[in-house]
């Protein structure tokens, strides 16, 4: 049995990059790695007129707290209205008056 650098030359670069991107992977992975259900935004605070459009249409309805946004949903604020949203990380954003995202 030959060793790798003797055996086949042009397939150590191959095995050098492919072990850098496992190493990679094993020190970026998140332990405890998230579901796409814990990645959630939440509405936490809510005044006045807040609504939003799920998944892109364009139907806009009214909003209460605890409602879950998906990443393809819209939200807006009316006048004189305001909204807290709770990230996964549990940062909360505050959104005011006539902001749409």
């Amino acid at each position: 049995m030959r060793s790798l650098g003797t055996a086949a030359p042009g397939l150590r670069p191959a095995v050098v990059c492919g072990s850098l991107f496992v190493w990679a992977g094993l020190m970026f992975a998140q332990p405890g790695a998230r579901s796409p259900a814990t990645e959630e935004i939440r509405i936490v605070e809510l005044q006045g007129t807040v609504e939003i459009s799920q998944g892109g249409t364009a139907r806009w309805v009214l909003t209460q707290i605890n409602q879950t946004l998906r990443p393809s949903d819209r939200l807006r604020t009316g006048p004189t209205s305001r909204v807290a949203l709770l990230w996964s990380d549990q940062s909360v954003v505050p959104v005011r008056a006539l902001t749409e995202l």
